[in-house]
């Protein structure tokens, strides 16, 4: 960011001495092309930082590792030729899941996860996920898995959902169950 404001204010600079030279040759107005190109090349084409936050709301954090699980995530989108933009895994009860669900929604049950996109960006992913953990338990028993297994299922399930991967009808459902399957042969350490 640093880099970018000393270009735009080097460009400013630049602008204001070509202002009292009103007669410009070709070699400059070159420069002031190329320079005006690089500016709004760097400006538009800012890199994004992956940035992958994990909350809580009326629970304690579960057991995570955090880097391991933000490494696995980005692999997980950069698979499906896409980047992570700001991601935030927000953990909460089934109470608190059932409040967003009703508020936002205008659905009355549980649900393991929520998701909200944050962009329409094709490339970058950018979304809010509410993970009910007691989903999340339940679930694990239920499907006997293990609570790690069942939490990173459910993490891929909302990543594939921004990807466009969808479980509506039985198809659907059975491709998302497939691609969740490969996202967690994806983890190392996490």
């Amino acid at each position: 960011m640093k880099y970018r404001l000393h270009l735009l204010f080097e460009f400013a600079s630049f602008r204001r001495s070509q202002k009292y030279n009103s007669r410009k040759d070709e070699k400059q107005k070159s420069q002031e092309s190329t320079l005006t190109f690089l500016l709004f090349s760097l400006l538009l084409s800012k890199k994004e930082k992956a940035m992958i936050t994990y909350q809580t709301e009326d629970i304690a954090m579960p057991p995570i590792k955090k880097r391991e699980t933000t490494e696995w995530v980005k692999q997980v989108a950069v698979t499906y030729g896409k980047k992570v933009g700001e991601v935030a895994y927000i953990f909460c009860s089934d109470e608190k899941i059932l409040e967003v669900n009703r508020q936002y929604l205008e659905h009355d049950y549980y649900t393991d996860i929520i998701t909200f996109p944050l962009n329409e960006c094709e490339t970058i992913l950018s979304a809010e996920f509410h993970i009910s953990i007691d989903r999340i338990k339940d679930n694990a028993v239920t499907f006997e898995r293990s609570f790690k297994d069942e939490l990173h299922r459910v993490m891929a399930h909302g990543v594939l959902h921004l990807i466009g991967f969808d479980d509506l009808c039985e198809e659907d459902e059975r491709q998302m169950r497939e691609e969740e399957e490969k996202c967690l042969m994806m983890r190392v350490n996490s």
